[in-house]
């Protein structure tokens, strides 16, 4: 299991999503290895009030040190839900919690390849430029 810890950047309209993700993480919880990911997302966003439903399409790639020594490449499709609390303030800074899920593939090699189901929380700041 994969933990991560992400910053993004990103362009939103009223029916799409893309952004830049670079994101620090463990391939394993008890191995105590970092490694970094990066990747890019594009989602078509359909929208509610405050929230919105995201099928979204992921590419990244990263390398992992010793004792694992690859690197990595995958693709995943999924479908992401979003809820802006803070939407409606006059501040920039928009308080954010998401969850989704989405199954994937990752190449670590021309023989080693699998699929992946992958599932995220997310609480964090979206700074919107209005």
């Amino acid at each position: 299991m994969d933990f991560f810890h992400q910053v993004s950047g990103g362009i939103q309209t009223k029916c799409f999503r893309i952004e830049i993700q670079q994101g620090l993480g463990q391939r394993d919880l008890a191995s105590g290895i970092l490694f970094s990911q990066t990747g890019v997302q594009g989602a078509y966003r359909i929208l509610c009030r405050n929230a919105s439903v995201n099928p979204y399409l992921r590419y990244a790639f990263g390398r992992l040190g010793v004792p694992f020594k690859y690197t990595y490449h995958r693709a995943e499709f999924g479908v992401l839900y979003i809820y802006e609390w803070s939407k409606t303030t006059k501040i920039p800074l928009d308080l954010i919690c998401s969850s989704g899920i989405g199954a994937g593939l990752e190449i670590q090699g021309k023989s080693n390849q699998h699929n992946y189901l992958d599932y995220s929380i997310n609480l964090g700041l979206q700074y919107a430029f209005k």
